[in-house]
C-alpha cells in the first residue's frame, strides 16, 4: 500500500526492509515517494497467493520478520485471501521469525484466526491500543514460527485454513459480536 511505515522502519534503523503490495500504482507511488535507499526494496506480488508469485525476493524462509497493517483485515473479506497470506508469512519466516498483525478486529479474534494447527505459528503477544487521541482501538498480534513448512500442498492447506477462519468468523458473529441481535431482527 502507501502507508509510510516501511519508511519509518527504515528511517528507525531496520537496514532491510522489503514493502510489497499487489498494485504496481501503490508501489510505484511509495517507492517515488521515498526515494531511492540503500537495503529498502519495493514489490509487487500477490501475497495471498502460492509462492507469491515465484518473485525471487520472496524465496522460502528470508525473512525474520513481516509486519502486515491492515492487510488481512481486508483479504479477510477475499475468499481464501487471509488463509493464503497466513500460509505465505509462514513460508517467508525463518524458524522463529516473527509475524505482527496489526488489525482493527478484537485480540480475541485475532488470536483464533491467525493460529490454525496446521500452521506452526505460536502467539507470543496479543494486545488493544488505543489511539494517541484516545479515538480507534487496534489490536497487534505477535506470532512466531516455531518449526520449518508444512508437509500438505500449499492449496490444501490453505483450503483447510479458509474453512477454519469462516467457522472462528460465523462463531464470532453469532456469539461474540451478534450482528442481528433479537431486537434487530424484530425490528425487520
Amino acid at each position: 500500500g502507501t502507508s509510510r511505515l516501511s519508511v519509518d522502519l527504515h528511517t528507525a534503523g531496520y537496514r532491510s526492509v522489503c514493502s510489497l503490495d499487489v498494485e504496481a500504482g501503490c508501489v510505484a507511488h511509495l517507492e517515488a515517494e521515498c526515494g531511492p535507499r540503500e537495503g529498502m526494496l519495493f514489490v509487487v506480488a500477490d501475497i495471498s497467493a502460492a509462492q507469491a508469485g515465484h518473485h525471487p525476493m520472496l524465496a522460502d524462509a528470508s525473512y525474520e520478520m513481516i509486519v502486515d497493517k491492515g492487510t488481512s483485515d481486508a483479504l479477510l473479506c477475499v475468499e481464501g485471501g487471509a488463509a493464503g497470506m497466513l500460509i505465505e508469512a509462514h513460508r517467508l519466516l525463518v524458524e522463529g521469525g516473527v509475524y505482527v498483525i496489526v488489525s482493527f478486529r478484537s485480540p480475541k479474534l485475532l488470536r483464533a484466526l491467525f493460529t490454525p494447527e496446521a500452521l506452526s505459528f505460536e502467539v507470543a503477544a496479543v494486545e488493544e491500543v488505543s489511539s494517541s487521541d484516545g479515538g480507534k482501538h487496534i489490536s497487534i498480534l505477535r506470532l512466531v514460527k516455531t518449526s520449518a513448512g508444512v508437509k500438505e500442498a500449499p492449496q490444501a492447506i490453505q483450503d483447510q485454513i479458509h474453512t477454519f477462519q469462516q467457522s472462528v468468523m460465523d462463531d464470532w458473529y453469532l456469539s461474540e459480536h451478534k450482528l442481528l441481535t433479537p431486537a434487530r431482527q424484530t425490528d425487520l
